[in-house]
């Protein structure tokens, strides 16, 4: 009889606690919770900003001659060409939009095509600008005039009459988009600030 006990206490510290007599067997992976993977994110790389879209398309040089569209990417930003489009909107000429937008990179992008993905969530506001008469540049203007404004973007400029310039030379970032250089109190064509674009 000892010997039984002894190898009944064997059993069970080697085992851990047996069924009973009569009793059947516990089933393995019973009682127990199995593991809960984390949903995966579905765009691990999008990002959603707000851009302010210009009422008007600019002439533009991708690989061709184009027309772009001139955006704002965020508050205070200034405005830079966009040569995409944001898939989703119908941009009318002559409106001005603020949009949310997610911007999505893409996954081995064609030689020719971007590399992100802009597409519209929704449409903040929009509104109709009145396309403003003025100037671009001096050819616009007559003999003896020149073409002049402010900087910024926002307003007009108009044929003045010609004054002295100083000939020192200075960078700027176009309405267009582009670097530029002239006099410091003659800027070639209007621009949205005194430095080149980004």
């Amino acid at each position: 009889m000892n010997r039984l006990l002894l190898l009944g206490l064997m059993g069970m510290a080697c085992g851990g606690p047996q069924p009973q007599a009569g009793e059947p067997p516990p089933l393995e992976g019973v009682g127990e919770t199995p593991p809960i993977d984390a949903p995966a994110d579905e765009n691990p790389t999008a990002a959603t900003e707000q851009w302010t879209v210009a009422p008007e398309r600019v002439d533009c040089q991708g690989e061709a001659a184009m027309r772009c569209m001139r955006v704002k990417r965020g508050e205070g930003a200034e405005w830079t060409l966009f040569y995409d489009a944001i898939v989703g909107l119908e941009a009318e000429e002559g409106v001005e939009y603020v949009v949310d937008v997610q911007i999505t990179e893409v996954a081995n992008p064609p030689a020719d095509g971007s590399s992100q993905r802009v597409e519209l969530v929704r449409v903040v506001s929009q509104r109709t600008v009145q396309a403003a008469a003025g100037c671009l540049s001096s050819d616009d203007c007559e003999d003896g005039e020149m073409c002049f404004g402010p900087e910024g973007c926002d307003e007009a400029w108009s044929c003045v009459p010609m004054r002295p310039c100083t000939r020192d030379l200075v960078t700027y970032c176009s309405c267009q988009g582009t670097t530029v250089r002239g006099s410091g109190s003659c800027p070639p064509e209007p621009y949205s600030s005194r430095r080149a674009c980004p």
